[in-house]
């Protein structure tokens, strides 16, 4: 469940451009610009329900810092996720490390973030599968497939997050 709430935190974001502060990241253009800026409507804090269910509550919050959005999460098993645009993948990356200091890495070249296929990218060959989010009415979905730890086998799971 890690996996796909550390997912999720990343795609908690709106397409509002202009509110922003602009990435001071070498080599970006307006348009990049215009793409990083989409993240800022992850800021702030979001509550999850997840299916399967967790024992304890996903709560995530977020915030620019710098160049990358930085969303934190609390729950079974808590994260740090830094989000951002990539001027030279013409794309947005998101490094999730857990508690454990493990990483995970999701990439999608969607325009719109929030309503895409993040596919994942590292660690290889690691049986992670791609995770599809849409937003709609202020709620995030998070929607895929993910490995049971304990039972091995792939199971589907669900998150709906929303603000506040």
């Amino acid at each position: 469940m890690r996996i796909i709430v550390s997912a999720f935190v990343a795609m908690l974001v709106l397409p509002i451009a202009a509110l922003a502060d602009p990435s001071t990241a070498p080599d970006y253009t307006a348009t990049d610009q215009v793409q990083f800026a989409k993240l800022e409507a992850g800021n702030g804090t979001w509550r999850c329900k997840d299916t399967p269910a967790n024992e304890k509550p996903d709560v995530i919050t977020g915030k620019q810092i710098g160049n990358w959005y930085l969303w934190s999460e609390t729950g079974d098993d808590p994260s740090t996720t830094y989000v951002r645009w990539v001027h030279t993948l013409k794309g947005y990356v998101q490094n999730e490390i857990d508690a454990s200091g493990s990483t995970e890495i999701y990439t999608t070249t969607s325009l719109d973030p929030f309503n895409a296929v993040w596919k994942p990218q590292f660690p290889p060959r690691s049986g992670l599968y791609p995770i599809a989010y849409a937003f709609t009415g202020g709620v995030m979905t998070a929607s895929g497939k993910y490995r049971d730890r304990k039972t091995h086998q792939v199971l589907a799971f669900k998150a709906v997050c929303s603000k506040g």
